[in-house]
């Protein structure tokens, strides 16, 4: 299987992070909430790959979900508990 040069490279997004750091029920997560009014009883869970929430490009991400009206829960790696 061949890939193009473009389907195999990253994107290093710019910023700087707008959410917080939040333990929920145990859990690390990154949550960006929207500056405007958004809906209350909606979010989106956000599960990243294995960089989990310490890097940075999942932050951003996150922010830019919430810059366009919607609450993000972004859960670390830790998707299962033992």
């Amino acid at each position: 299987m061949s890939f193009c040069k473009d389907c195999i490279q990253g994107v290093r997004h710019e910023g700087e992070p707008q959410g917080t750091l939040e333990t929920i029920d145990g859990v690390a997560c990154y949550v960006a909430t929207p500056a405007v009014d958004y809906p209350k009883d909606k979010v989106i869970l956000f599960l990243p790959d294995a960089f989990g929430i310490e890097f940075i490009n999942t932050k951003l991400l996150a922010d830019d979900f919430a810059i366009n009206g919607f609450k993000v829960c972004t859960q670390g790696t830790q998707y299962t508990r033992m």
